[in-house]
């Protein structure tokens, strides 16, 4: 395969424009067979799941959410995600329950069936702007701090891992 740098370039900015579009959290699932854009970086932890990680391109805190007049030891979480897994263990006397989405865990905090959930800065600020979710308030929690990279599949051609790494240098 004959290599062409503008061509590479050029691809490379698309690639940026589309995976830095939405930022939300990536979670983990069965198949693993693609491009992940918000993974955790956290090499032990994407060697258990068979994903490449590249370098960090984004630092963000985590948020405590509850109700504005709520406590309590219910933790609504999602799955797959870093974030499910460090509060777990972090907190091993609580009561879980897990969800596919980060909005069904601030679904569940809405509408009681948990107390707390957990998520970063850019989703906690895209879902407690909508008007159902007034009732609830946020907190940083800067102890968590997640450092968010690309993962690419183990299954996936070692090639786009090297792309899209080159282009976050």
């Amino acid at each position: 395969m004959e290599y062409n740098q503008d061509w590479t370039t050029k691809n490379l900015r698309i690639w940026k424009k589309i995976l830095l579009f939405k930022f939300f959290a990536t979670p983990i699932g069965i198949q693993l067979n693609g491009l992940f854009s918000g993974l955790t970086f956290h090499y032990q932890w994407g060697n258990e799941h068979q994903v490449s990680l590249t370098q960090p391109y984004i630092s963000v805190d985590f948020m405590m959410i509850q109700k504005r007049n709520g406590e309590g030891t219910t933790i609504a979480l999602p799955k797959g995600y870093y974030i499910t897994k460090y509060i777990t263990e972090k907190y091993p006397n609580y009561h879980f329950l897990y969800y596919d989405t980060v909005e069904e865990c601030i679904d569940a905090v809405r509408n009681g069936q948990a107390t707390t959930t957990y998520a970063n800065t850019y989703e906690t600020e895209y879902f407690l702007n909508m008007p159902q979710n007034r009732i609830l308030k946020s907190r940083a929690i800067y102890s968590i701090r997640q450092e968010v990279s690309i993962g690419v599949s183990k299954n996936a051609d070692p090639r786009l891992f090297s792309i899209i790494s080159k282009g976050l240098d």
